[in-house]
C-alpha cells in the first residue's frame, strides 16, 4: 500500500523540510501553498527527484473551498493517510486588534485545519494520522499577537474534541 501525505504550507521552511523527509522515507507528497509559487515550484522539483509529488495552490482563508485540497490530492496521488497542518499566519497586531485580523488568523490557523481533518476522516482509507503544528510558546504570551495566540490555542484545544469522535 502506498503512503500518501498532504502537508499544508510546505513550499518552504519547516513544511518543505517535512515534505523532503517524508519523500526520502517512501511517501508520495502533496505540498500545499498559498502565495509562494516560486518556492513551491522549486520544492516540487526537488521532491519529484525522490518520489511522486504534486503542488496545490489554495488560500486557507477561503474556508468554503478547503475540502478541494483533499480532492486535488486524491486526484493527483490517491487518498492521503497523513495530514500535516503546517500552514499558518503570524502577524503583529497594529495599535488595536482588528476583527479582520482575528478572523484571518482563526480561518488559517484553526478553522482550515479542522475542516481538513474532518474531510480526511470521511475518506475511505484505513488508518489516518493528523499532525497539527503548534507553537512551543503557547504557555507564554506574545505581546501584540493576540489573534495568533487565540487561533493556535483554539486549534490545540479542538484536538480533544476531534479525537473523542
Amino acid at each position: 500500500m502506498k503512503k500518501i501525505a498532504l502537508i499544508t504550507g510546505s513550499a518552504k521552511r519547516l513544511g518543505k523540510a517535512i515534505a523532503l523527509h517524508l519523500a526520502t522515507n517512501g511517501w508520495e507528497v502533496a505540498i500545499h501553498y498559498n502565495r509562494s509559487s516560486e518556492a513551491a515550484s522549486q520544492t516540487l522539483k526537488e521532491l519529484s527527484k525522490i518520489t511522486k509529488a504534486i503542488a496545490i495552490q489554495q488560500d486557507l482563508n477561503d474556508l468554503d473551498i478547503i475540502p478541494g485540497i483533499l480532492e486535488q490530492t486524491e486526484l493527483g496521488l490517491g487518498s492521503p493517510s497523513l495530514l500535516i497542518n503546517n500552514a499558518g499566519i503570524f502577524e503583529r497586531d497594529q495599535k488595536k486588534m482588528s476583527a479582520l485580523s482575528l478572523q484571518k488568523h482563526m480561518n488559517i490557523n484553526c478553522f482550515a485545519p479542522i475542516i481538513l481533518t474532518q474531510a480526511l476522516s470521511e475518506l475511505n482509507s484505513n488508518k489516518k494520522t493528523i499532525i497539527n503544528i503548534g507553537d512551543s510558546n503557547l504557555k507564554h504570551t506574545y505581546k501584540s499577537f493576540l489573534p495568533y495566540m487565540l487561533s493556535k490555542l483554539s486549534l490545540q484545544n479542538s484536538e480533544k474534541s476531534l479525537n473523542s469522535k
